[in-house]
């Protein structure tokens, strides 16, 4: 019997109300299960045993449809292949089989970094009876986020619009038309009796689809009414000026944390672009000649949030880099999957943050980032992996005397990051260990629970003692399992790389980077972009999103702008070209975040997942409209040159209808359009 194509990154958010018509179901968040040695053991058992049972018992599988021919499996979907669970690929056939078995589609995002989508995995596909219900009364689709941002998108709508907080894994139930009715993050396990559970959740899904479907269809016509509320309010236009981009930061400080940087909410993650924002209008003539009231403020946020960031636990104070986000306030406890686009943009905010400062601390952050991203992500090509994940296998260098058989096949969280007691005192020398301890303040506890120290700083680190240390601490720990590594190559991360490394030599005038940078940039072209297009990542020929092209024309905008090879003038241009012909809404001015043509047959077919989706708002890395549109005003004064794509456009007058569509929206929720802001304000800074 042919085996059905199975497959399963962020952070664990837990699903919360959901209002229905025959009522409300209340998720309230759940933390990670603990699990000793001998029940860990037990379930591997009963997972590998049933192996041969699911292959007999899933007579479904040998209807399942496949992968494209020219479609290499994303490591994400790969590692979920032996799930117990019967997954399908996004597509037609899985839709059409929903239709024919008269099933609704549970749909699975996740991506291959993710610490919660590993623990879902575990505790839930690969779960016998879970898997059997799932596989009895649902068609189980998965989709790999890093390898379709599209569907990504179009399906984080549907979650936000049923009120339910975005993270990943992302858990929905939809209709055969592809349209949400319910939806959640991570789920835990238990049976149909334990509260909250996974198993409880999948019976009241089933037991609505069969008894109540008017209950599902109120649900989704109330995401559709919410989802097109959103767009008509997004349409009011807006007078682009000081005054306004004024009242668009006034809003923002409101929602950012005086005391620790960041915006003003239990879970920390580095935004970028309100960093840049804030930077940028602290130094803009305008503000400070007739809106100078809250510079001091944004000058504050900036030295607080970045100073937060570098010397807290959401930066890895042993080998370099950040992790994903932090958990409190203080920028302590992360989750500790490793980002190229993470790293790539906070190390473009320190070194912006020193060219208008010249403080060195933020110098020498920017730089042992980059190195990191040298050192841990560089590919042999020159080009950049994804990211790093969050779980390893346990340490080699922990107490051998404490380690059950089980723990040999056991991965965790932060397991190569973190060091216990016992490590710190076989890693450190006694004449340096008190002074270590106390600057990294570990503690006997833990100072990340359970035990676990990870290093922080309450003022940036300046004496030897702890230098060595914390090299003593990195030889230690390179001795255990390293994080798995996705080296899927993402057009627009590695763009993101390249202008990274750019302002790495304009900051240090190190040639080293402006080498790497043309390296990657040469291998970029030449692994992914075509006659026609610009391919989304190396594992197929698929066409890239508006990120893909609007961020690796910022990076060759950006070599030129230093090197003035004719290459990447050209390549800007050419890449503009697209954008505007492929990614530009002419009805409205606002940039798409996936071109009218990629939209599948199997993606629209009988009126399935239409929604179209703006790139205007800022998610887990900047929108791609504000760079799209900063690209523009940089191109228009780039001089034309013989052999350049023209496209008679003016640049400036589409990038002011474009941010003139979305000037409501910036006034209203500056921290989701910080990006675009940006793009304001840099198009107010020349004059136009």
């Amino acid at each position: 019997m042919a085996r059905s194509l199975r497959f399963s990154h962020n952070n664990r958010v837990a699903a919360i109300g959901i209002t229905f018509a025959l009522g409300v179901f209340l998720l309230p968040g759940c933390g990670q299960r603990s699990e000793n040695g001998a029940d860990r053991a037990a379930q591997e058992s009963d997972v590998q045993g049933s192996k041969t049972a699911k292959t007999r018992s899933l007579g479904r599988q040998s209807k399942m449809p496949s992968l494209a021919s020219n479609h290499i499996v994303s490591p994400y979907l790969s590692a979920h292949q032996d799930d117990l669970v019967a997954w399908s690929p996004w597509g037609k056939d899985a839709f059409d089989l929903a239709k024919a078995e008269n099933k609704p589609i549970l749909l699975s995002i996740g991506f291959s970094a993710c610490h919660w989508c590993h623990v879902m995995q575990r505790e839930s596909f690969n779960d016998p009876a879970t898997a059997k219900y799932m596989n009895d009364h649902f068609i189980n689709v998965l989709v790999d986020r890093e390898e379709r941002p599209d569907i990504d998108a179009i399906y984080t709508r549907q979650l936000e619009a049923l009120s339910v907080r975005v993270g990943w894994p992302m858990t929905l139930f939809l209709r055969q038309d592809g349209k949400a009715f319910y939806a959640g993050t991570y789920f835990p396990p238990g049976d149909v009796t334990a509260p909250r559970s996974f198993r409880k959740i999948l019976a009241q899904i089933n037991d609505m689809w069969l008894s109540d479907r008017r209950a599902v269809d109120a649900a989704c016509a109330k995401v559709a009414d919410t989802i097109t509320a959103q767009d008509k309010n997004a349409e009011r236009s807006q007078s682009l000026n000081y005054a306004n981009l004024n009242f668009a930061l006034g809003r923002l400080l409101q929602r950012c944390d005086e005391e620790y940087g960041g915006l003003n909410q239990s879970r920390k993650y580095p935004v970028a672009a309100i960093n840049t924002l804030m930077m940028r209008l602290s130094v803009a003539p305008e503000m400070n000649k007739s809106f100078f009231d809250l510079l001091p403020h944004c000058r504050t946020y900036v030295a607080t949030t970045l100073n937060g960031m570098a010397n807290g636990q959401i930066n890895d104070q042993v080998g370099g880099g950040f992790f994903r986000y932090a958990t409190t306030k203080e920028w302590r406890r992360p989750h500790f999957e490793k980002m190229l686009s993470d790293n790539a943009l906070i190390a473009q905010n320190y070194f912006e943050a020193y060219s208008l400062t010249k403080n060195i601390q933020w110098l020498t952050k920017g730089v042992v980032t980059v190195e990191f991203m040298l050192d841990e992500l560089a590919l042999p090509n020159g080009l950049f992996a994804g990211s790093l994940d969050a779980d390893s296998g346990v340490a080699n260098n922990v107490d051998h005397s404490k380690i059950t058989k089980a723990d040999t096949h056991k991965k965790e969280e932060g397991a190569f990051y973190t060091f216990s007691a016992h490590d710190i005192e076989q890693a450190l020398p006694k004449g340096i260990r008190a002074e270590v301890v106390t600057a990294c303040n570990f503690t006997a506890a833990g100072n990340c629970g359970a035990g676990k120290n990870l290093p922080y700083f309450d003022i940036a680190p300046r004496h030897a003692a702890l230098t060595e240390g914390l090299k003593k601490l990195e030889y230690w720990r390179l001795r255990r399992p390293r994080p798995a590594r996705n080296d899927t190559v993402v057009a627009a991360w590695n763009g993101m790389a390249i202008s990274t490394l750019v302002s790495a030599y304009r900051a240090t005038r190190n040639p080293k980077y402006l080498e790497a940078a043309q390296t990657a940039a040469t291998a970029l072209l030449l692994k992914l972009s075509m006659p026609d297009k610009l391919c989304h990542s190396d594992l197929s020929s698929a066409e890239g999103f508006l990120d893909d092209y609007a961020y690796v024309e910022k990076a060759m905008l950006d070599l030129y702008s230093v090197d003035k090879g004719s290459q990447w003038r050209k390549k800007a241009r050419e890449l503009n070209a697209i954008v505007l012909q492929r990614f530009l809404d002419k009805d409205n001015g606002k940039f798409l975040y996936a071109p009218l043509a990629a939209l599948k047959p199997e993606d629209t077919e009988q009126g399935r997942v239409r929604d179209v989706v703006y790139a205007t708002t800022d998610g887990t890395w900047p929108g791609a409209a504000g760079t799209a549109i900063e690209n523009l005003i940089q191109l228009d004064t780039v001089p034309e040159n013989s052999g350049d794509v023209t496209t008679d456009a003016n640049y400036l007058a589409i990038a002011r209808r474009s941010l003139a569509a979305s000037g409501r929206s910036m006034q209203e929720d500056p921290v989701a359009h910080a990006s675009m802001l940006v793009a304001l304000e840099r198009l107010l800074r020349t004059g136009h």
